[in-house]
């Protein structure tokens, strides 16, 4: 048993009273072994597997702390990939008749960690745990084999980029049952099957291989966006939620080209010319469910692959493909996909505010705020979708009437 604090950017998490004495306290009683057992099993998909909304309640227990602990009270936190370097933090306090204390934390967002210093942290734990366990007993034999296997791969390039891939696929690498990912890991760069292995499902994901690698060539033909003038993207700040980085990529590249008091219609053209245009830039009407373009980077130079049915599609597609390409370096492929990492959130979040800019929107505003006929009509004008155009405005403030707005996809983890 421990005393276990658990603190994220200076709250403290396990922050407790006593139901019988009402005294607080900062640390909860736990017992250890459970913490890190889950841990050695569980390391690379707790630490790489992306949000995945499809399932969000499996998605939940995978990733719950207190859903090890055997019954001993715990605060609800949860961790899981935010893509490249980042992690996701998540906690809520959850009152129970069953416990003898109350968490106190106050409702917390999803937070964002840095994945190397927390990876560092939840290895003390593991480490701690075989130190007092050091013995022959079954508890100190599993949890020491079960640590081995993740020490042997993060010592291993190769096996260690394997174990990240299955890990992003909410897979275990050492299951003899999970299929051979081999196949998919020799298909595409690791940059490209970094991206459709956060945002697809195993179930998906050979299709989906099958068609980015038969299609990627088709690129060759794509239009080239020059991005030579773009500068540097805004750094991807950890204290700041991913659309705030792409919003503000989008205001900073308009006020670099000077075209920020243009019609965003007019902007987007300058900037991205003829990768918009209807004969050239939808390379495929149709795509996997989790893809909505591919982008390939080749220094200055972007070639954008969109996938779309419709003009308002293809200049979406275009403008997140176009910050794919901006964030990119040197020689690099890239999907723009429907996930939830850091990357691809900034990227769509860029694209709405390429195509509907709040300040465009409220300037367009009537008192009354919009109806769905203006949003309609708006989207219309901007060429963009309706659904963008509508939270975009309600964003910004603006009163919407009889404007159906469908729940954000992104649930708290």
């Amino acid at each position: 048993m421990v005393s276990l604090r658990v603190v994220f950017d200076g709250i403290e998490i396990a922050r407790n009273v006593s139901k019988r004495s009402g005294s607080p306290r900062d640390f909860v009683n736990v017992p250890l072994q459970p913490i890190a057992q889950a841990l050695a099993e569980h390391w690379w998909q707790w630490l790489y597997e992306p949000y995945r909304p499809l399932d969000p309640d499996a998605f939940k227990a995978r990733h719950r702390f207190d859903s090890v602990t055997n019954g001993y009270a715990f605060p609800a936190v949860s961790v899981c990939s935010g893509g490249a370097s980042s992690l996701l933090v998540a906690w809520r306090p959850e009152p129970s008749d069953s416990y003898a204390i109350e968490f106190i934390t106050p409702e917390s967002p999803v937070q964002v960690a840095e994945r190397a210093s927390t990876e560092e942290q939840l290895m003390q734990i593991v480490e701690e745990a075989l130190a007092r366990l050091k013995g022959e007993s079954d508890a100190y034999s599993e949890l020491r084999a079960a640590w081995n296997r993740v020490s042997e791969s993060l010592q291993d390039p190769d096996e260690l980029a394997y174990c990240r891939f299955a890990g992003r696929l909410g897979l275990d690498p050492y299951d003899p049952d999970v299929p051979d990912l081999t196949e998919f890991t020799n298909a595409l760069s690791p940059t490209l099957l970094d991206d459709i292995s956060d945002s697809a499902n195993i179930e998906d994901l050979s299709e989906t291989v099958a068609w980015v690698d038969k299609e990627q060539p088709r690129l060759k033909n794509a239009p080239t966006i020059d991005i030579s003038g773009f500068g540097c993207p805004p750094d991807d700040s950890l204290d700041k939620p991913p659309y705030e980085t792409g919003m503000d990529a989008a205001r900073q590249l308009r006020q670099r080209y000077g075209v920020e008091h243009k019609r965003p219609h007019d902007s987007v053209a300058e900037l991205f010319g003829g990768a918009l245009s209807p004969t050239r830039s939808a390379l495929w009407q149709s795509g996997p469910a989790s893809i909505r373009g591919l982008v390939q980077r080749n220094g200055d130079d972007a070639r954008i692959g969109a996938i779309a049915r419709t003009a308002r599609e293809r200049h979406m597609s275009v403008c997140t493909a176009g910050y794919m390409a901006w964030i990119s370096n040197g020689e690099d492929t890239r999907a723009t996909t429907r996930g939830y990492t850091r990357e691809q959130m900034a990227a769509r979040a860029f694209a709405r505010e390429m195509l509907a800019p709040q300040d465009y929107l409220k300037a367009q505003a009537p008192s009354r705020g919009f109806t769905s006929d203006d949003i309609e009509e708006l989207a219309g004008q901007l060429m963009c979708p309706s659904d963008i155009v509508a939270w975009q405005a309600s964003n910004a403030g603006i009163p919407l009437w009889n404007v159906p707005l469908e729940p954000a996809s992104l649930a708290i983890v």
